[in-house]
Formats: C-alpha cells, sequence, structure tokens
C-alpha cells in the first residue's frame, strides 16, 4: 500500500499574532527532515511571514503553501450605529450601546471594529470583558493620527504620508468645520507618490510651510518648492521652505490668524519633528 504524503495546513509561526511560537527556520527545517514535500502558514489575520517562509521553503525543497486566518468585514463581523452610539457585531459575540471611540476622524469606527474582531478572534487565549473594551474607547490616545492640540490656531498632526492615508486626513480635515485659512507644514520623503498627496491636499491649503527632514530619504524643502506651484496652477499660494519642521510651524504660527488651522503632516519625521520637545503652543498673532 502506497504511503500517504502528509502536509501539514494549519501551522501558526512567530508572525502569528499572541498565539503563535513556531520560527520559520526552524519549522521548514523539521518539514525537511520529515520529507514533507509541502508546507503551510495560516497565520492569524496577516501575511507578514509570507515571504520569509517562501524562500525558507523553497530553499528546502519544500512547495510552500500561504494563508491566514482573515476575518472579513461584512462577513465575520459588522457595525450599525446612529449619531449617539454604535453595535458591532462578530461570529459568537455582540456588543451593543457602545459610545464612539475617543480618537477623531471618519475611519475611526471601522478602525475600533477591527480591533474588536481581532480581540474576538484572540478571546480563547486574551479574554477581554465588556467593560474593558468601553474603557478601552473612550480613553484611547494616538498620537500624531489627526491629533488636534488645543489653542489658537488650530494645530493638527497627522502622520499620513501616502494617498490613502491622506485621502484619510483630507476629509476628516474638511469635517472639521470652516476655518478662514488653512497652513500646512510639509515634509516627506522622495520616494513617495508626492504629486498626488499635493493634489489631494491642495484645494484646501492657502500657505505651504516645506521642510528638510533629517534623513537622506527625504524631499529636500528646495525640490518641494518647485513642485508645489505647478500642482497648484494659477491660484496664488504663499511657499516657503524651512530647515525643520520645528522652523516651518514656527514660521506658519507667525503667519496664522488665531481662526485658522494649522496642518502638520508627510511622515513620521515631520510630525516627530514638532513633537519631540512636547505639544506645540500656539502663538498667533492677533486680528487687528
Amino acid at each position: 500500500m502506497q504511503r500517504m504524503a502528509f502536509v501539514h495546513l494549519r501551522t501558526h509561526t512567530e508572525f502569528s499574532v499572541v498565539d503563535g511560537s513556531l520560527r520559520i527556520d526552524e519549522l521548514t527545517d523539521a518539514s525537511a527532515a520529515d520529507r514533507q514535500g509541502a508546507l503551510a502558514i495560516t497565520d492569524l489575520s496577516n501575511l507578514f511571514g509570507a515571504v520569509k517562509f517562501y524562500v525558507a521553503a523553497r530553499r528546502r525543497g519544500i512547495k510552500p503553501l500561504i494563508g491566514a486566518d482573515l476575518w472579513l468585514l461584512g462577513r465575520d463581523f459588522n457595525v450599525q450605529g446612529d449619531h449617539q452610539q454604535w453595535a458591532w457585531a462578530g461570529r459568537g459575540r455582540r456588543h451593543h450601546a457602545l459610545a464612539y471611540p475617543a480618537l477623531r476622524g471618519a475611519n475611526q469606527l471601522l478602525n475600533a471594529a477591527g480591533a474588536l474582531a481581532a480581540l474576538e478572534a484572540l478571546r480563547d487565549r486574551l479574554p477581554v470583558n465588556a467593560q474593558a473594551v468601553r474603557s478601552g474607547f473612550a480613553m484611547v490616545e494616538l498620537a500624531g493620527r489627526f491629533q488636534i492640540v488645543p489653542g489658537q490656531p488650530a494645530i493638527v498632526l497627522d502622520v499620513a504620508h501616502n494617498p490613502q492615508s491622506v485621502g484619510a486626513l483630507v476629509a476628516n480635515l474638511d469635517q472639521m468645520g470652516y476655518f478662514p485659512r488653512t497652513h500646512a507644514v510639509f515634509g516627506v520623503m522622495a520616494d513617495k507618490d508626492i504629486d498626488t498627496v499635493l493634489r489631494l491636499t491642495a484645494p484646501l491649503v492657502d500657505a505651504w510651510y516645506l521642510c528638510d527632514l533629517p534623513l537622506p530619504r527625504a524631499a529636500t524643502a528646495a525640490a518641494l518648492s518647485a513642485r508645489v506651484p505647478r500642482i497648484h496652477g494659477t491660484r496664488d499660494i504663499a511657499v516657503s521652505a524651512h530647515a525643520s519642521p520645528v522652523a516651518a510651524l514656527r514660521a506658519a504660527l507667525g503667519r496664522a490668524d488665531p481662526a485658522d488651522r494649522i496642518v502638520v503632516f508627510g511622515s513620521f519625521y515631520t510630525v516627530g519633528g514638532v513633537l519631540k520637545d512636547g505639544l506645540p503652543r500656539t502663538a498667533a498673532r492677533h486680528l487687528g
């Protein structure tokens, strides 16, 4: 009788959230020693180990099978709500009458729903009760993600640096209410889709304060200064170049009126540059 080949079709590696402990090199070594022709990984809610696993398996003559245990919005969990509260339903659990997350931004409800799905997937190994969920949403903080600094003018800090995240930032800015002028402090890596980012934000921005960042990958303020007018076309805007995010923010504060807003975005280094000594103090000139 011919011996049936055995293949592991459900293994969680070191990249699997909470429950994985198998190191990929050791896993593929053991599989090769057991003369398995194929091996699968099915990490929980991510594919972070896919490339490392593929290379390790092929090097040992094993056919790599790559999958993941994924929870999908609309299939495995859903959300619904009104102006005051929302509810979440998953594969085996529901949360009712939840307060909206403390984080600002239209996309935070989907982020919260994804976080609940992750907790539900891990419930057997990482139990979290309903009161802890409510407290977490009420107290959550995330620096640099649509973070609004109190004072006048309003300062918005956001590490958005690609078209997708900048699109979310633009949508959130559009919902903030009326501001006479918007001043943008912007520094970004040279390998990003800079023109698309500028096109997305151009309709909202009245003045640009472009800054150098402290690493070779970054686009220079001088190079950005040449791009911005081309994106804006014939619209009259102010553009200036600065040696650092702090210097750019200082210039923006010097020109902004109390009713204006300042948006700092483009990179973790841009936002980190203005936060390195703590939250910036607003000191706008008074209207006169």
